[in-house]
């Protein structure tokens, strides 16, 4: 197992995505085919997983908050895949002012690219993640994007809970946050910009 984790990490290393040592071990829980806990995230996954799934990734990728996250909508003006697939564009609900918005001031929609390997999007492609999510509660009568099994919006200590728990899994023993996520995909966003030697 511990040579499974290594492989992942080098190839998520070669792809220059690096992160803490927590959030590696939850990218290799949500990556691995057969556990005990989740029997699979890739081979049909539970709607509960492919939630968690689409809702770590999305975070990793974007950096938003719970408070986002929670309103982050559907609808296909708001959540736009590019038609090739190669990123997804998410926006919150309108009526959503982040903590650093104003009326006056909106933050520019969220561009997540995909990420490949060998030509294809990568197990841990947030916007592959985010898709498969949608096409599995395409019947959801919501306009939440992440929505309970339910079919109730989300709460934000939900999203932090769910957050957590796939770092807990992943590194049991750890006192995770949810907010820890947020520093690593700020991590990732510097090194999409600048190609660290």
């Amino acid at each position: 197992m511990a040579l499974h984790f290594l492989r992942a990490h080098r190839d998520l290393r070669s792809m220059g995505i690096i992160f803490e040592m927590d959030n590696s071990a939850a990218i290799f829980c949500l990556n691995r085919q057969g556990s005990s806990k989740s029997e699979t995230l890739l081979l049909s996954p539970s709607a509960l997983q492919l939630l968690k799934k689409a809702l770590f990734l999305t975070a990793l990728a974007s950096g938003f908050r719970t408070s986002q996250l929670r309103n982050l909508t559907r609808f296909p003006k708001w959540t736009s895949f590019a038609d090739d697939m190669s990123s997804v564009s998410l926006t919150a609900f309108p009526s959503f002012l982040t903590k650093n918005e104003r009326e006056d001031h909106r933050l520019q929609p969220m561009l997540v690219p995909s990420w490949f390997s060998q030509g294809a999007h990568h197990p841990l492609c947030p916007v592959a993640a985010l898709k498969s999510y949608l096409d599995a509660t395409l019947d959801s009568p919501l306009q939440a994007l992440f929505t309970s099994e339910e079919g109730k919006q989300l709460s934000s200590q939900r999203i932090s809970s769910l957050l957590r728990d796939v770092i807990e899994e992943a590194d049991p023993g750890k006192a995770p946050r949810a907010h820890d996520i947020r520093g690593a995909a700020s991590s990732l966003a510097f090194m999409r910009t600048f190609f660290l030697v």
